[in-house]
C-alpha cells in the first residue's frame, strides 16, 4: 500500500484498508498517474514559500518526487522538455 499520511492525524487516507494514492493510481494510466505525481512535486514546490507551513510541503514534495523516481527507470522515451522539467525536480543525482 502507498501510504501518504505524512502526519499522525491522516489517517483518514489509509481508511477502508486501501490507500488514496492506491485508488487514484489504479484509476489513472501510467502516463497519468505519471503526471499526477509531477503535478503535485510541482504544486508543493511551488506553495511552500507562502504558506506557514513550509516543512509540511517539503515532507509531500519529497515523498511524490520518490514515488516518481521509483518510476523513472520505467518512462519510455521522454523528451528533451521532460528530461529537463525531471532534472529540475529531482536534480540530476535525484533526491
Amino acid at each position: 500500500m502507498t501510504h501518504l499520511n505524512l502526519d499522525k492525524n491522516a489517517g483518514y487516507y489509509d481508511v477502508g484498508g486501501i490507500s488514496t494514492l492506491d485508488i487514484i493510481k489504479a484509476k489513472l494510466t501510467e502516463e497519468q498517474w505519471e503526471g499526477y505525481l509531477l503535478g503535485n512535486t510541482i504544486k508543493y514546490s511551488c506553495r511552500c514559500n507562502f504558506k506557514d507551513a513550509k516543512e509540511s510541503d517539503f515532507r509531500k514534495m519529497k515523498k511524490y518526487i520518490g514515488l516518481l523516481q521509483k518510476k523513472k527507470p520505467t518512462l519510455s522515451h521522454p523528451s528533451d522538455a521532460d528530461e529537463k522539467l525531471w532534472e529540475y525536480v529531482v536534480g540530476e543525482e535525484g533526491i
